[in-house]
């Protein structure tokens, strides 16, 4: 892999742009790489004073692609390449100074692709914060989050930070 990165601020705005190329070397026996391909990422974020509620709320979006130069047995169920043409968005809104309700959200353009993340923070002694969240997934049954649909979960979290 060889990649490199770039991140400035324009007025109130935060922008980043990541390339790298990635060669995959198959199996031993296999000389020479599997897969050859280019994946970069467009990204930014922004924070808005008392937006909604008269609280804070931040963005971040993302736009991630894999441009595949070389791709002898890359299949529709590859980890690897579920990223190809996706869009990733995730907001946080500051409820308080301890507390914050997160959306996480990705789609894949290729397969229809969603999965869902809402999660519930609340820090509520020193280094102790209590987290709420739940994973949905949807996809049509030949992307790779088609998979697991009907394995969304709940989770329920107590983090100590030391």
């Amino acid at each position: 892999m060889l990649g490199v990165d770039f991140a400035t601020i324009l007025k109130n705005t935060g922008f980043r742009v990541e390339i790298a190329w990635k060669g995959l070397s198959g199996p031993i026996e296999n000389e020479g790489l599997e897969a050859s391909y280019l994946e970069y990422t467009l990204g930014f974020d922004r924070t808005f004073s008392r937006l909604l509620f008269n609280k804070n709320v931040t963005i971040f979006g993302q736009w991630v692609h894999q441009i595949i130069f070389k791709d002898e047995r890359i299949g529709d169920n590859n980890i690897r390449f579920f990223l190809r043409r996706a869009l990733i968005l995730r907001t946080e809104l500051a409820l308080s100074y301890f507390s914050s309700f997160n959306i996480q959200a990705l789609h894949t353009l290729d397969h229809k692709n969603w999965y869902l993340q809402p999660s519930l923070r609340y820090r509520f002694l020193d280094g102790f914060t209590f987290m709420a969240q739940t994973d949905i997934l949807f996809g049509k049954a030949d992307g790779f989050l088609g998979q697991f649909v009907g394995n969304d979960r709940v989770q329920v979290r107590l983090i100590h930070d030391f």
